[in-house]
């Protein structure tokens, strides 16, 4: 009876499992992808896909720092004079968004766009993904003094899942594994 109960637990696990790994295939692919191209870095990106079944997301995070930040209170753009903390990228690091969405979703935002703010930039993007019904929507957040050659690297990962979405192949990996690349 105990193996009967352990066993079908252990088979709903494995159809939770196969069931979540389905909704975020595409980002599971781009997790692995993006995991060759930071091997080199030191210390190592926390790169992770959200749990929530609701709202799909990767987020990659590499020498983050807390920024001080006065938000606008109207659309005069008065400062207000409490200063909140907000998680940023420091001048050698970067933050990464990508979200998993039906491809032809709208977006408020021009793409591509670079949007300046007071402590980093903020590229954003929307790239659709091949043999797929899922586009990627991502922002990369940068310091000044981010590599740019790595930030090639983040970027060509992304916008390669319009044409190779399912594998990473070995001279991709070497390539991007490649720090002088």
């Amino acid at each position: 009876m105990k193996r009967l109960v352990a066993g079908a637990l252990l088979g709903c696990f494995a159809l939770f499992v196969s069931a979540h790994a389905a909704t975020n295939d595409v980002l599971v692919v781009l997790k692995a992808r993006l995991e060759v191209v930071m091997t080199a870095l030191d210390p190592k990106p926390d790169i992770w896909i959200n749990p929530d079944h609701a709202v799909t997301f990767l987020r990659a995070i590499y020498l983050p720092q807390t920024n001080k930040v006065h938000r606008i209170l109207n659309k005069k753009g008065d400062l207000s004079a409490n200063v909140d903390d907000e998680i940023g990228p420091s001048p050698k690091g970067f933050i990464l968004y990508v979200r998993s969405e039906p491809k032809g979703s709208p977006n408020q935002l021009v793409h591509p766009q670079i949007l300046k703010g007071p402590c980093s930039q903020t590229y954003v993007q929307v790239t659709p993904v091949a043999d797929s019904d899922k586009q990627l929507d991502w922002r990369l957040l940068y310091g000044s003094q981010t590599d740019t050659n790595l930030l090639s690297k983040v970027k060509e990962v992304i916008e390669d899942m319009k044409h190779k979405p399912n594998q990473v192949p070995e001279d991709t990996a070497r390539k991007f594994a490649d720090p002088q690349h």
